[in-house]
């Protein structure tokens, strides 16, 4: 079962998005916030893939991806980047530090597609 760590500060897409892909085979890990991301980031949880919201409190979503790529268990897990921001906002991760982009509102068809495709 591939295991995917939702980040995100909105309730209503976090439950939406847990119970979606769970319904779809996948184990979800969620995150509300920076902190909480970061430790899961730490733990010892082998993440296959991440969606992660760029602005969410604490620590941005820009620090979670680069953080990511700096921890050699996870630095080559694809990481979907959800957000409202401008992608020339200085918010933003390099581009070359995620695979995939959506912008709210998004459709859970087209997440669950390129999950499907990056997971392959």
């Amino acid at each position: 079962m591939k295991r995917i760590l939702v980040v995100d500060d909105e309730p209503s897409i976090v439950m939406i998005m847990e119970e979606f892909l769970s319904e779809e085979g996948y184990e979800v890990h969620t995150a509300m916030d920076g902190d909480k991301a970061l430790a899961m980031v730490d733990s010892e949880i082998p993440f296959d893939l991440a969606l992660v919201d760029l602005r969410i409190p604490g620590v941005s979503g820009k620090e979670i991806i680069h953080k990511i790529r700096q921890t050699p268990r996870l630095e080559g897990m694809p990481i979907i980047v959800i957000t409202g921001f401008e992608k020339n906002s200085e918010d933003f991760p390099p581009e070359n530090s995620y695979q995939s982009l959506f912008t709210k509102p998004f459709m859970l068809e087209d997440i669950l597609e390129e999950i499907q495709r990056l997971s392959n």
